[in-house]
């Protein structure tokens, strides 16, 4: 049987990767969005919208999850949120996704927050999904 030794760095990083911020230290990400793509186009992370149901039918990214800030307020929704993988949370400037990964993180979600908004998102070569509104 072949053993897994990992040195202490590489413990302490894989540890900083997987562990949940407490909820009080959640600020908004240094990752860049090339860093966020990269994340989520290899399956490590996805991306939360937070913004309302309105917002995300006149356009949202393909791929990303949808639970509006005042439903994860409430509790509601969670069920449709990996644990297991980094949530990068977003709205439109930064403040909801903000409280948003706050919550999560009083929930055990590994979060983190971005600043850059949905138009940035798109601008940043995220696929822009398909929209309900004609």
């Amino acid at each position: 049987m072949m053993r897994l030794i990992l040195s202490l760095p590489c413990f302490l990083a894989l540890v900083c990767w997987t562990a949940p911020l407490p909820a009080e230290e959640i600020e908004h990400t240094t990752d860049t969005l090339e860093v966020v793509k990269k994340n989520v186009d290899e399956g490590e992370a996805v991306l939360l919208d937070v913004r309302t149901q309105p917002e995300w039918d006149k356009g949202h990214i393909a791929g990303a999850l949808h639970v509006p800030l005042d439903q994860i307020s409430q509790g509601k929704g969670l069920d449709k949120i990996p644990k297991d993988k980094v949530i990068y949370t977003f709205c439109e400037v930064g403040k909801r996704s903000l409280t948003a990964g706050r919550l999560l993180a009083k929930e055990k979600f590994i979060v983190r927050v971005l600043k850059p908004g949905y138009q940035d998102l798109l601008r940043a070569g995220f696929q822009k999904g398909e929209s309900k509104e004609k």
